[in-house]
């Protein structure tokens, strides 16, 4: 057996580090401030020694992280950061605006707010992520295409519009504000509307057309 010496005290370990009147029995360690630590590496500063293998320093705070961004006496164990006003955000990226920095890859900004939206519509200071959409009256409806009409936006691929109301038919006739999505509509002189449907047959002639064949009487109608 072997021991160590030091101001009367002797220790069992193979070795140890003295410092102040302190053996310890670590194989290697680093000493500051009075203090040894038995780490094989560590980091020093302001009397505080960090087992880390690698820290970053900075207002005497010392954090093992392997890399870390600084600020306002912050340090973040992040790999990356973005810094705003004193805050730091462990995000790859992140857009800064107004003191916020949000860990989208990219975001819009507009009135002081930034979403996370890879795209998005802006309009009376409110932006929707949708990936487009109309604008009319402050609204923005998210649909890939809309109709607008008096401040109505409809998400129909296409519609019609009579009278501020917008129909989702592919095609339609409009008449007195209504919007029919029959395949046949016919309007006399007299503004009266007539539809025929007789054994699912049909026939649609112009408006200028004087008359609507019937196949139940096979009969011609003079209007």
């Amino acid at each position: 057996m072997r021991c160590e010496l030091y101001s009367g005290v002797c220790l069992p370990a193979p070795s140890c580090e003295l410092y102040s009147g302190v053996c310890l029995p670590a194989p290697s360690c680093e000493l500051y401030s009075g203090v040894c630590l038995p780490a094989p590496s560590c980091e020093l500063y302001s009397g505080v020694c960090l087992p880390a293998p690698s820290c970053e320093l900075y207002s005497g705070v010392c954090l093992p992280a392997p890399s870390c961004e600084l600020y306002s006496g912050v340090c973040l164990p992040a790999p990356s950061c973005e810094l705003y006003s004193g805050v730091c955000l462990p995000a790859p990226s992140c857009e800064l605006y107004s003191g916020v920095c949000l860990p989208a890859p990219s975001c819009e900004l507009y009135s002081g707010v930034c979403l996370p939206a890879p795209s998005c519509e802006l309009y009376s200071g409110v932006c929707l992520p949708a990936p487009s959409c109309e604008l009319y009256s402050g609204v923005c409806l998210p649909a890939p295409s809309c109709e607008l009409y008096s401040g109505v936006c409809l998400p129909a691929p296409s519609c019609e519009l009579y009278s501020g109301v917008c129909l989702p038919a592919p095609s339609c006739e409009l008449y007195s504000g209504v919007c029919l999505p029959a395949p046949t509509l016919y309007m006399n002189q007299k503004n009266s509307m007539h539809h025929s449907y007789t054994n699912n047959l049909s026939v649609s002639l112009s408006d200028h057309s004087p008359f609507l064949v019937n196949f139940n009487t096979t009969k011609l109608q003079d209007p």
